[in-house]
C-alpha cells in the first residue's frame, strides 16, 4: 500500500477513537494499492454507544435448530431461543445447525429498543456486493467472509442497525 494511504487510515482510526489491530475495532485493509480503514463490528459499537443514547447494542446469529420468532408491523417482537443442552447452557454450534441469519438489536437511552433482523441469503447477497470479497474470488484468495462469516454476518446486521441509531460525529463517519 501507498505508505501516505497507511497513515491517513491510522490518523482516521485515532480520529474516530477506534483501536486498529487485535481488538477487533478496526482493520487496515488494501485496496487496489491504498489502505482503507475498516471499522469492525466491536468498533461501531463502541462508536454507537460513545453517541450517549446507545446503551447496549448487540448482535446473535441464529441456527437452524434455534427457536427463533420475528413479528413486524405496529406490535414489533423479536423472540431468539438458541437451542440448549442438558443444563441448561447453549448447545455446540454443530447441534445447533447451520446458521439461518442474524439481528442485531439497539437499546436506547430512553428505554426503547429497536432490531433489525437478516436472513442468510440477504447478508450473502450483500457480502457478493463487497469489493473486497470479489477481489479475494477474483484472485482465488480466501476472504474474511470464507473464513469467519459469523463473524461477517454480525458485522453486517451491526452496520445495518446503525442506520437507525441516533449517531455521533463518528459513528456519521
Amino acid at each position: 500500500c501507498d505508505p501516505r494511504s497507511v497513515f491517513a487510515a491510522v490518523i482516521q482510526s485515532s480520529q474516530l477513537g477506534l483501536e486498529v489491530g487485535l481488538m477487533g475495532e478496526a482493520h487496515l485493509v488494501p485496496f487496489g494499492g491504498q489502505c482503507q480503514l475498516i471499522p469492525g463490528y466491536t468498533g461501531l459499537m463502541k462508536l454507537a454507544r460513545n453517541s450517549g443514547q446507545v446503551v447496549d447494542i448487540y448482535a446473535e446469529a441464529v441456527r437452524m435448530n434455534d427457536k427463533f420468532a420475528l413479528k413486524l408491523g405496529m406490535e414489533r417482537n423479536l423472540e431468539h431461543e438458541p437451542l440448549t443442552a442438558p443444563g441448561g447452557f447453549p448447545a455446540s454450534d454443530e447441534e445447533r445447525g447451520d446458521v439461518v441469519g442474524f439481528y442485531a438489536v439497539g437499546a436506547l437511552k430512553d428505554g426503547s429498543r429497536t432490531f433489525v433482523a437478516m436472513g442468510r441469503k440477504e447478508v450473502e447477497r450483500i457480502r457478493d456486493g463487497s469489493r473486497g470479497y470479489q477481489a479475494a474470488k477474483k484472485y482465488k484468495k480466501e476472504s474474511t467472509w470464507d473464513t469467519d462469516f459469523v463473524a461477517m454476518g454480525l458485522k453486517t446486521a451491526i452496520r445495518r442497525i446503525c442506520k437507525f441509531l441516533p449517531k455521533s460525529p463518528e459513528l456519521a463517519t
